[in-house]
């Protein structure tokens, strides 16, 4: 292969990997998104959407055990809990937001094995 070619491979990787980058970090806003991971003995998971006051995040889930499961934002350097946390292997729901944030869904596993989680959510539009 000719030399000048490997910087044109080399940008081009360089430009998926930020276009990648770019759509998982706003993965909420472009309709409904699926997760299926591990999570390993005393670790969390958090998938995050910036919602607009009154707009509304569809999420559910179901784990292999139960794990901590809260909905959490931050602001004015506090953590604020609209669902606070609790055990539970599995849930569906419908969140209104009261005031635009970033809104995190985040599940902690406090058992000693590794839990798989498979989760579910989107941004609802007023038609929904």
């Amino acid at each position: 292969m000719p030399k000048y070619f490997a910087p044109i491979f080399l940008v081009g990787g360089l430009f998926a990997m930020g276009l990648a980058a770019g759509l998982a970090a706003n993965a909420a806003d472009s309709g409904k998104q699926f997760e299926k991971i591990s999570i390993a003995s005393g670790q969390e998971h958090e998938a995050c959407a910036a919602l607009s006051a009154a707009e509304k995040l569809r999420y559910g889930f179901t784990a292999s055990a139960p794990l901590n499961f809260n909905l959490h934002y931050h602001a004015d350097n506090k953590v604020y809990y609209p669902v606070p946390a609790h055990q539970t292997a599995a849930t569906k729901d419908i969140f209104t937001s009261t005031s635009p944030q970033t809104y995190c869904l985040m599940w902690t596993n406090t058992t000693a094995q590794a839990v798989e989680l498979n989760l579910e959510y989107e941004k609802l539009s007023d038609k929904q």
